[in-house]
């Protein structure tokens, strides 16, 4: 299992630029999970991801890519390879959603 996973750990760290930021985040995300059964991720797979993540960061939603940092945390990932969060990282950025049935001041003068 593990000779299996080092090879697509290879492979997916030759191909990590060409992936989108939330397939990166799924990835770093999978890692961890595969991890905590006692696979240890390749230094070379945590390098890339975390490059990936901090140059695409701006291509997930705001308070979204704390969560590639908490799983790159908890597989082991060297501090070099896990990318700063910045302000609009954290889970207090994240847009909350509206209740269900407001509406803007905008369309309820409209509506009346």
């Amino acid at each position: 299992r593990d000779t299996v996973l080092d090879k697509c750990a290879r492979f997916l760290s030759s191909k990590a630029h060409e992936l989108p930021a939330p397939s990166l985040l799924l990835l770093a995300i999978s890692a961890a999970d595969v991890a905590s059964s006692g696979w240890t991720v390749p230094h070379g797979l945590s390098k890339a991801v975390g490059q990936k993540l901090d140059i695409k960061r701006y291509d997930l939603a705001p308070g979204t890519l704390w969560r590639a940092v908490e799983a790159m945390q908890a597989l082991g990932a060297p501090a070099d390879c896990i990318p700063e969060l910045e302000p609009r990282d954290h889970p207090s950025a994240a847009k909350k959603p509206r209740r269900k049935g407001s509406m803007h001041r905008e369309q309820a003068s409209a509506a009346a």
